[in-house]
């Protein structure tokens, strides 16, 4: 816990092991000392998740709503805005959540404030996939470079060219 206290947000991408009680008390105090917990994480993944979801008010409908993209006025999707690639409608059970991104009325990402810190859901496991955000050299979907850049900066009080990795990154199968 030394480790993640020392860091202004974690990212958890669909976690496979259900928290623990005490993980999830741990995950909240890093909270409301300031930290942000970023998870991304669709409804057929959110089981391991359940506690720590059900401790912000919030949790995930089981209805798949497919790519989620805006249209520009020719129909071609807009590479501007986020793309979703597997979301699931974010249900709120407090009036404490802030709104950070719907699409056709459906909730896709939040933000539920505990203490000085908070809970960043966004509602797809795949959206920090590499052929959704970015692909070595090129960027992939420019909308999804920039509302990544618009989190770590609102929320992470950060410069998001300056981070970094904590942990190192697992090695690639053989």
């Amino acid at each position: 816990m030394n480790q993640i206290g020392a860091a202004r947000g974690i990212a958890l991408v669909a976690p496979r092991r259900e928290f623990t009680g005490g993980e999830v008390n741990d995950l909240l105090e890093y909270e409301k000392t300031g930290g942000v917990v970023m998870l991304a994480v669709g409804a057929p993944d959110a089981g391991p998740v359940a506690a720590l979801l059900n401790a912000h008010g919030v949790r995930l409908h089981p209805t798949p709503l497919g790519r989620t993209s805006s249209r520009t006025q020719d129909g071609r999707a807009n590479k501007e805005e986020p793309r979703f690639l597997d979301p699931w409608p974010i249900i709120a059970e407090t009036d404490k959540v802030e709104v950070i991104y719907e699409n056709g009325g459906n909730l896709l990402a939040c933000f539920c404030k505990v203490g000085e810190g908070g809970l960043l859901l966004i509602s797809d496991s795949r959206f920090f996939s590499a052929t959704n955000v970015e692909r070595y050299p090129v960027h992939k979907w420019e909308g999804n470079i920039r509302f990544v850049r618009g989190l770590f900066d609102k929320y992470l009080r950060t410069d998001s060219s300056s981070v970094k990795a904590l942990f190192a990154s697992p090695e690639k199968p053989r």
